[in-house]
């Protein structure tokens, strides 16, 4: 019996294929140490082979409308969000993606993830491939969630979906959806911890020395973002400039020489969070760094970052990381 059967796509993100394969191979070899079952896989692609690009590749069976999925648990890895040497012309990451789901590999492998789901498998999907799932017609009035810059995309394509790119996984009635790329190793481990027990998963986490990211909100603030949106840009750089003063939207806003509207809707669209939000996110990246590079105390990190005593601190680190402050530092 197949425990996953990994779809992959034309265009797919090497290291989510990687993300996938490394833990699957982790996982029997903590398996077989414990003497518990091993994981059985295949891997399906549209031509037979996948092209990974800078001269690599991988053997895999041809995906057709032939298919059969079985128990297994059908595992999408996300797609690159642009095409391969796009240059200063190139389509927007919308535009992109909007014209690769109409394409007939993706048709294909909806029609069978929709089937799958319909027959009580489980479907799970990265990244931009979560949008796959919305062209099966699987997120509709489901929770999910998706690449923290493609929220908006995914609410006008699905407008019942539930979406929350706050988080890394959401599981919702059998379809399993993961955020950015690199949160293919989130979605792994949870269906190993699923098949295969807790235990295992955490060995793999221990054993390729992964930790624990259940939001993307922090990773949404980054200075990257600057390059897509200016204004964004400008916002962290003010809040990370005034700490530990906690500023207002208002203030934010005028600072930054726009309406509390504009910057309200340019936020959420670059990023998926409000901008008070967004500043959170900030000031808890913020307070990590000085946690893990430091031997401040937790309070005086705390009031570092903009709180009066640890308490504020504390909520926002198990709110967004699940995790105390003091964790962060362990």
């Amino acid at each position: 019996m197949t425990d996953f059967t990994i779809a992959v796509l034309d265009g797919v993100l090497p290291s989510a294929l990687s993300i996938t394969l490394d833990i699957l191979g982790a996982a029997n070899r903590v398996a077989q140490m414990r003497g518990g079952r091993q994981a059985r896989w295949r891997v399906l692609a549209s031509q037979g082979r996948v092209d990974l690009g800078q001269g690599l590749g991988l053997e895999a069976q041809p995906l057709t409308s032939h298919s059969r999925l079985g128990a297994s648990v059908l595992v999408i890895p996300g797609l690159q969000l642009l095409p391969l040497g796009g240059g200063a012309g190139a389509a927007s990451v919308e535009d992109f993606l909007v014209a690769r789901l109409a394409q007939p590999d993706v048709r294909l492998l909806a029609r069978l993830a929709r089937a799958h789901r319909a027959r009580g498998g489980v479907v799970a999907a990265s990244c931009s491939s979560a949008l796959v799932l919305g062209e099966a017609g699987l997120l509709d009035t489901r929770q999910a969630t998706t690449h923290w810059r493609l929220a908006d995309l995914m609410l006008a394509r699905h407008p019942t979906c539930r979406v929350d790119t706050r988080r890394m996984v959401v599981e919702d009635d059998g379809v399993v959806t993961a955020g950015a790329a690199m949160a293919q190793m989130d979605l792994m481990l949870m269906l190993i911890a699923r098949s295969h027990g807790a235990g295992v998963a955490e060995q793999v986490m221990r054993y390729l020395l992964l930790d624990e990211r259940p939001t993307q909100a922090v990773y949404a603030a980054a200075g990257h973002l600057a390059g897509h949106d200016g204004l964004v840009g400008g916002l962290e750089r003010l809040v990370e400039q005034h700490l530990p003063q906690s500023l207002s939207v208002e203030t934010m806003a005028g600072l930054l020489h726009v309406s509390p509207r504009t910057l309200e809707r340019r936020v959420r669209a670059a990023t998926g969070q409000s901008p008070k939000a967004f500043a959170q996110a900030v000031r808890l990246r913020r307070a990590r760094h000085l946690l893990e590079t430091t031997a401040l105390p937790v309070s005086e990190v705390a009031v570092r970052v903009g709180y009066s005593d640890h308490s504020g601190l504390h909520r926002l680190a198990k709110g967004l990381l699940q995790r105390a402050p003091g964790q962060l530092r362990r």
